[in-house]
């Protein structure tokens, strides 16, 4: 499926820390932007996570690398029109999906 270059600039700006609430609260977006700023709402919470946390726990502070990583990642896929999950939140996913279905 093609998406527009709009819908491919939103998705890529939902990776961007806090405008994934702004994409997230756009009026009728498609599959493709809403699946985008989902997994940017998830990166959010996990760097808001890892930077409380950091302070408690020094290491932690790598987190946010790997936030910062998958949050490239994400852009990219999204710019070239693919749909990305996190590796690590891809069985959720599905379980909320089966859950929608019933």
């Amino acid at each position: 499926m093609k998406h527009s270059l709009k819908e491919k600039e939103l998705a890529a700006l939902s990776y961007l820390w806090i405008f994934s609430l702004f994409v997230w609260h756009i009026k009728n977006p498609t599959h493709f932007v809403k699946n985008h700023a989902r997994q940017g709402l998830r990166l959010f919470v996990l760097s808001v996570i890892f930077f409380i946390s950091s302070y408690f726990i020094s290491f932690l502070f790598y987190g946010n690398i790997i936030v910062l990583l998958f949050s490239i990642i994400g852009i990219f896929e999204s710019l070239e029109g693919k749909n990305y999950n996190l590796p690590f939140f891809r069985d959720k996913e599905n379980v909320f999906q089966e859950m929608n279905k019933k």
